[in-house]
């Protein structure tokens, strides 16, 4: 099977794997503190991603910059160009670095070939941390203090809306247990859990240190915590359920129905809405028309259970595409609008200034793809799939 971007679902969840803190080295340099990864460890972790034949290395340009023969020992620098190619099923990709490399030996001869291979060895690492955080992208942000991108944990509202970013483990655990008790119905702690389920299975995956003094998985806690907020709220939802239940209920016939035979300006039936103790208003068709918000839990249920569309991964998030309908005062796009997205993507869109641009540069068009997942719904809920 191919993949649109090239690499498998396996790849993606490896580049978007946190570097190892063991793995970074530190030197000083003129008074300041450096820190990188190895040669031999960058080439490992190609290997590991990109398979022993996946990839290949080829140094295309090299220069001299300076010779000191006159010294003891001899020193000399070169600078190195080095290009790095994956092969994947659809294509190759081509990335390319220059690298630094100095050397000093007893010989002109010996300070020559050390100085060439440091700078090949540099060149390569450059190369291949254009490939993100699993290669010490990271190690190159001066703001980031070699903390990876892929560590920083965001929060969302139960509506989906970013709430908080650049959040540490600690404080992305802290606040999603704050949020999830100011929940106070049933549809907040769902779209609560809806919106973190895929954020803490990867907190538990980059974070496995992170447990109480029983060993439990600080994540493990917090799902058993929206667990437990559902099963109470669900409670407190059918006690006022049966405590309406048992109040006198008006007659069937003194329901208001439409006055066309199929139901047009209300929702459903007489039968439908004497169920449900009340007849909606279909507001699309007033006078002036609102636009109609369809809401559909197993709808988004089944498009969460769907890999990301952008790259596959799992487990992914229902995406509210927001350009689709008017935004409303509090209110979501109807959910016949939605796309899965994983964690990662999902965060990424919302730090976006414009949700359009950031699809295009993606190279994605997320509305007939959102339009085609709502009518198979809708086919498989009328038996036709």
């Amino acid at each position: 099977m191919s993949y649109p971007h090239g690499f498998s679902p396996n790849q993606i969840r490896k580049l978007q794997k946190a570097l190892d803190p063991e793995h970074i080295q530190n030197r000083q340099v003129e008074g300041k503190t450096l820190s990188y990864i190895e040669g031999w460890y960058a080439i490992s972790q190609a290997n590991e991603i990109f398979g022993f034949g996946g990839w290949d290395r080829k140094m295309v340009h090299f220069e001299k910059v300076f010779e000191q023969t006159r010294s003891e020992p001899k020193q000399c620098g070169y600078l190195a160009r080095v290009q790095i190619r994956v092969r994947l099923e659809n294509g190759c990709i081509v990335r390319e670095g220059t690298g630094w490399g100095f050397a000093a030996g007893s010989t002109l001869a010996a300070a020559h070939e050390k100085a060439i291979k440091s700078a090949e060895t540099d060149g390569t690492k450059r190369a291949l941390s254009t490939f993100g955080v699993r290669f010490g992208l990271n190690l190159y942000d001066k703001d980031s203090n070699g903390v990876s991108p892929a560590q920083r944990m965001v929060l969302f509202t139960p509506i989906g809306e970013l709430f908080a970013q650049d959040l540490s483990a600690e404080a992305f655990c802290a606040g999603l247990r704050q949020m999830a008790s100011a929940c106070k119905t049933l549809e907040d702690l769902e779209g609560l859990e809806r919106y973190h389920r895929g954020l803490l299975v990867l907190l538990e995956e980059r974070f496995p240190a992170l447990r109480n003094n029983k060993g439990v998985h600080f994540a493990r806690l917090l799902q058993r915590l929206l667990d437990g907020a559902k099963s109470r709220l669900q409670a407190t939802e059918n006690a006022q359920i049966n405590s309406q239940a048992s109040t006198v209920m008006p007659r069937k016939d003194d329901l208001p129905v439409a006055d066309n035979d199929d139901g047009r300006g209300f929702t459903g039936t007489r039968a439908e809405g004497a169920a449900e103790g009340h007849c909606k208003i279909d507001k699309s068709v007033l006078t002036i028309g609102v636009a109609r918000r369809i809401r559909d839990k197993e709808h988004l249920r089944n498009v969460a259970e769907l890999p990301c569309t952008i790259c596959n991964r799992q487990p992914s998030q229902a995406h509210h595409l927001r350009f689709a309908q008017s935004r409303g005062l509090g209110q979501k796009a109807s959910d016949e609008f939605v796309v899965p997205l994983c964690g990662l993507h999902h965060g990424d869109l919302h730090h976006s200034q414009s949700e359009v641009e950031w699809w295009e540069k993606q190279n994605v068009t997320p509305l007939p793809l959102a339009q085609e997942l709502w009518h198979r719904h809708l086919r498989a809920k009328n038996g036709e799939l």
